[in-house]
Formats: C-alpha cells, structure tokens, sequence
C-alpha cells in the first residue's frame, strides 16, 4: 500500500490525499492583515476570493472529497465555505463550524456534524475525532477570539474577526491501510481514554510560541509521548498575516519553541517541519 501524502500550504492548512481520496484540514488563504497595523481582531475581514482561487491552483487543487476542521478561529475557518464551494467538499466539524458553513452559503446537506468520539469514513481513511483544549492565550486575546466559547448563529462575511469564536477543539486520528496519522493541536486532550497511538503525528506550533517551557514539556509527557509517533510534523509556524509566498516568514518564537520540541522529543524521532507547497509522503 503506498502512503497517502501531505502538502502543507501555510497556517494550519494541510492538504491530504491517496490515489483516490482528497482532504483539506483547516483551508485558509486569505492571510488577513490590518491596513492600519491593529490587531486584526478589531477589523472586519471577509474571504478574499482572489488569495483563495491563486491558493488553490498553486497546490493543483481542483476538488476535494472533504474538508476537516479543526476549530472555528478565522485563521482556521473564514476560508472554508469558499473553499468547499469551490471543490465540491463535505465539511465535517463542530456545531460552530456548521454556523460558519451555513453562514457562507454552503448548503446544509453538505455539512456533517461531529464531536467527541465520531468515528467516520472518507475514502480509505477511517476517522476517530478527540476532543481537545486550545492551547492558552494572553487575556485579552482571549477576550476577543472567544476562547472556549461556541458560535451560536450563522454569521455572514464581512464581520469583525472577533466573531470567529473558537468553538471548540478536535483532533483527527486518521487511519488508513498504509499507517495512522495524528492530527493534533497545541493543547492537552479532554476526556478521551481510548488509544491514540500513531504512526505520524502532525503538531500545530502556533500558540505553543507564547507558552512557557513547562507547557510544552508537559504536552509531550503527557499528551505526545502517549501517541508514540516515529515521525513528528510541525504546521501551523508561519506568520499568518503575511503574504503566502515563498519564503514564508515564521512566527515569532517559532525558534525557541523548536529548540523545546528537540529537547523533550525522543531522540530518535524526526522532527520535520513542513516547508510551503512541498508534498511529504507521510508514512516513508
């Protein structure tokens, strides 16, 4: 069985696929910015259909079978029902994310709903769904991307960014005949006690470059260590707010934090950061 394989194509957006199956996690082009230099959360944003359409044909994506989402932030979620307008996807993802779908215009037969303990197939791959926590922000961020809290209502572009809530977190333990990938975020899981364990496991970085040593070394102990992977990827370490062109600035922090991932890693695992536009084979 050849491996399915893995592009990465800035934020958190990672486009999956076998010889028969498309999946996108968590589509996003638009690269929001503030012409003013403000936190983007006062400003209103909308999908930038242009950004989105370049972002596609750049990858050779004309279709997907899915679209996964992770959480409802709009580094995460402004894009999606754009994108899946646009390659005929189903959306899977939470009850907020289903508002954000609905909200966009995609019709509602094209959405599934999931949460803690789904279990679903696309293709070949067999999906488990975790629950996770995001990983802790500074206060007043918080404050404004509503950490914790759902989207209540379907809400329509342009509206400020604040209004792309969190809405809950998931993680995707993907299995398929060729090994089991992990899609993870940067905080801790909540409430699963099944098995996790993985074969490939993909970190998202993004919140974990304001956190303290202590953070990161206790989502290994206790969280990544657990899944055993032989292979580690890291997504999500680019400035979203820049323009999506090579070379893509990293966040800041994003060097501190990959010093703490190779001192509390195994020592034999990989860890591969994933560079833009660039296909992985995920389980060679």
């Amino acid at each position: 069985m050849s491996s399915p394989t893995i592009t990465y194509l800035g934020t958190n957006t990672l486009f999956i696929e076998d010889s028969r199956t498309r999946i996108i996690i968590d589509p996003f082009f638009t690269r929001c910015s503030s012409p003013l230099g403000l936190p983007i959360m006062f400003d209103t944003i909308h999908p930038n259909e242009k950004a989105i359409e370049n972002g596609l044909k750049v990858s050779n994506i004309d279709s997907a079978d899915a679209i996964l989402l992770t959480h409802t932030h709009y580094d995460h979620a402004l894009d999606m029902p754009t994108i899946a307008k646009m390659t005929g996807a189903t959306v899977y993802g939470t009850k907020s994310a289903k508002n954000v779908a609905l909200g966009g215009g995609l019709p509602e037969n094209r959405f599934v709903e999931i949460g803690a303990g789904s279990r679903f197939s696309i293709g070949r791959f067999e999906i488990v769904t975790m629950i996770s926590k995001h990983v802790p922000l500074p206060f007043i961020v918080s404050t404004f991307i509503g950490a914790g809290t759902a989207i209540e209502k379907p809400i329509t572009p342009p509206v400020r960014a604040s209004e792309y809530s969190e809405g809950g977190v998931l993680c995707f333990l993907m299995k398929h005949p060729a090994g089991k990938l992990l899609i993870f975020g940067s905080g801790p899981l909540v409430g699963y006690t099944g098995d996790y364990s993985a074969d490939v496991a993909v970190v998202a970085v993004g919140g974990l470059v304001l956190k303290a040593r202590g953070y990161t070394r206790r989502l290994f102990k206790n969280y990544l260590r657990p899944a055993n992977p032989r292979k580690i990827l890291i997504s999500h370490w680019d400035d979203f707010t820049k323009p999506l062109e090579e070379p893509l600035p990293p966040i800041t922090g994003y060097n501190r934090t990959m010093r703490l991932f190779r001192k509390f890693k195994e020592q034999d695992t990989p860890l591969i950061t994933l560079r833009y536009n660039e296909k992985y084979s995920i389980f060679d």
